[in-house]
């Protein structure tokens, strides 16, 4: 008789630890954000005015690094080949923000923004379009 008091009590413990043994859903993964994908180094690779390439007359544009950290700070570091001789690095924060379905991404650095439409974006590249009056530059970067 004491067998049957034990076996509703032993297998109610039972039930209670296989419950506790069960496996955790991990959460699904999140694809990366706009912002996730532009941190890191890049370089420009070409660049486009009004439909012309013209990256070999702005070839002293193509060596310098651009870095975008993931707490919203830039750098750019100007290669060895300038454009100006008194050319320096520059520094400043940057963000990215939707406006009429464009993804904007703006840089500021001493009191001056700029913006500029980001047209594809993937690991690997990014190309921006940047407009100065009715002037429009396409910009292709690599990520480095």
């Amino acid at each position: 008789m004491k067998k049957y008091i034990y076996l509703p009590l032993l297998t109610m413990v039972l039930i209670s630890f296989m419950g506790a043994c069960k496996k955790k859903n991990d959460p699904t993964p999140q694809p990366p954000t706009i912002a996730d994908k532009i941190v890191g180094d890049w370089k420009a690779t070409k660049l486009v005015i009004d439909g012309t390439d013209v990256t070999a007359v702005f070839s002293c544009l193509t060596d310098d690094i651009i870095t975008y950290k993931a707490d919203g700070t830039y750098s750019e570091v100007v290669g060895a080949n300038k454009c100006e001789d008194d050319e320096t690095n520059e520094s400043g924060s940057w963000k990215v923000s939707t406006e009429g379905g464009k993804d904007i991404l703006t840089t500021t650095s001493g009191g001056t923004s700029e913006q500029a439409t980001i047209l594809s974006l993937d690991a690997k590249t990014m190309v921006v379009s940047l407009t100065n009056g009715a002037i429009v530059l396409e910009a292709t970067f690599s990520k480095q």
